[in-house]
């Protein structure tokens, strides 16, 4: 997370990406929005928000291919994946990270909690899943970690799931709840970025007290309590 990204080259890699799998005019139209966002001085996001909401219906629901972010770009978010990203995400991407180009860390902080508390839930999981790339990271903490409550799945695996951003950033407690929600939520922990390095005794403690539970009341246990426990078992070896 500390590789340097330069907002210029992250634009011109999303735009290529979308001439390529979006047609022209959806090029046309994110050249246009990113050029206009250039001038964009916060605290006025309104072209910013016109643009998130727009992108929806310009860039559609496309998912990258796998060998598509191979280019030579330097992302702070290594190894990339792809897998879990569509166009529209790289998209809005480029357009949240040219808004905030040259803004104060109060300034990207505040439009950013703003975004997500007015974005529908396709643009709440793109702004999530974009965190590692924006910056000013530390200033955006707070809205991550409260957006770690949503009620709504695929918003809550847009952060919690193939993300650098909870391990890099999340205080422990924080963290901890994350990785138990996924596990509730059964999700695949496997792809929880960083939490081999954050798996602690206290983690395990927690995550075993809900596998009593569920066993004590004759439900399953989900598969990521074991692979939890063993890699805090592990990381307890290690240390």
């Amino acid at each position: 997370m500390t590789t340097p990204l330069d907002t210029h080259a992250l634009s011109e890699f999303a735009a290529a990406l979308v001439a390529v799998h979006a047609g022209h005019p959806a090029h046309a139209w994110l050249s246009r929005s990113l050029g206009r966002l250039r001038t964009l001085a916060l605290p006025a996001d309104t072209p910013l928000r016109v643009a998130m909401a727009r992108s929806g219906r310009m860039l559609g629901g496309v998912q990258l291919p796998a060998d598509t972010l191979e280019a030579p770009l330097p992302l702070p978010l290594s190894p990339f994946p792809s897998e879990a990203w569509r166009l529209v995400d790289l998209g809005r991407a480029a357009l949240v990270r040219e808004a905030f180009e040259g803004a104060s860390a109060t300034q990207v902080a505040d439009c950013y909690a703003k975004l997500l508390r007015s974005g529908g839930l396709s643009e709440q999981e793109s702004l999530l899943r974009a965190l590692p790339l924006l910056p000013h990271g530390e200033g955006l903490v707070d809205a991550a970690i409260e957006a770690s409550r949503t009620n709504a799945t695929p918003v809550f695996a847009a952060l919690a799931l193939d993300n650098p951003f909870p391990a890099a950033r999340f205080p422990a407690l924080n963290f901890n709840q994350l990785v138990l929600k996924a596990v509730f939520l059964g999700l695949p922990v496997a792809r929880i970025r960083g939490l081999a390095a954050r798996a602690t005794d206290e983690l395990a403690r927690m995550v075993h007290s809900y596998a009593s539970e569920r066993a004590a009341a004759h439900r399953s246990v989900p598969a990521g309590v074991e692979e939890v426990l063993a890699l805090a078992q592990q990381r307890a070896e290690a240390i």
